[in-house]
């Protein structure tokens, strides 16, 4: 990628992500301002369960990658200088743009009105982009092994990250045995 390429992709990452910022933080205010008080109890419930998923990919990198990617003492669980591919980040790649896309799609389901809907998929968006953005910058950084950890774990779909995972534990314990 040239300096201008380069120049340009860091411009439309910063501009996603200041975007999605945005929309979270109106996300959330419009959350207490807007009240539906005919919404489905139902998708409000599973809106809230959503939720306690979201906290919980949201908030494991910073446990992991601290344990496992070998980070410099003193440094961010960010900073890791190993690629890890244990815990949750051996069902998906980006726990933590997943638990935003999760965030934003329990508040949608909580909150039920047609600003949640618009601002939710703005923020479900700018989190797929980010997701994409991170790929770009990692891929120079680990190399074929990260390109080799692309092919085996999904993104950020749970559901097929799960199955992915069964499939190589099983072939794992076919050959222990």
């Amino acid at each position: 990628m040239d300096d201008y390429s380069r120049k340009i992709s860091k411009w439309y990452e910063t501009f996603s992500t200041v975007i999605l910022i945005l929309a979270f933080i109106a996300l959330f205010i419009t959350g207490f301002l807007i009240q539906n008080y005919e919404k489905s109890m139902s998708l409000y419930y599973i809106g809230w369960i959503i939720w306690v998923l979201a906290l919980i990919l949201a908030f494991s990198p910073n446990i992991i990658l601290k344990k496992y990617g070998e980070v410099t003492p003193g440094k961010r669980y960010v900073h890791t200088t190993k690629l890890v591919d244990q815990g949750i980040y051996s069902i998906i790649r980006h726990p933590q743009y997943g638990g935003s896309l999760f965030v934003a799609f329990s508040l949608i389901l909580i909150q039920q009105t047609l600003v949640s809907i618009i601002l939710g998929i703005i923020c479900i968006i700018t989190s797929y982009l980010s997701m994409v953005f991170e790929e770009e910058r990692v891929i120079p950084k680990f190399g074929e092994k990260y390109k080799d950890y692309m092919k085996r774990v999904p993104r950020v779909n749970l559901l097929t990250g799960f199955i992915r995972k069964m499939k190589r534990n099983k072939r794992v314990f076919r050959i222990q045995k």
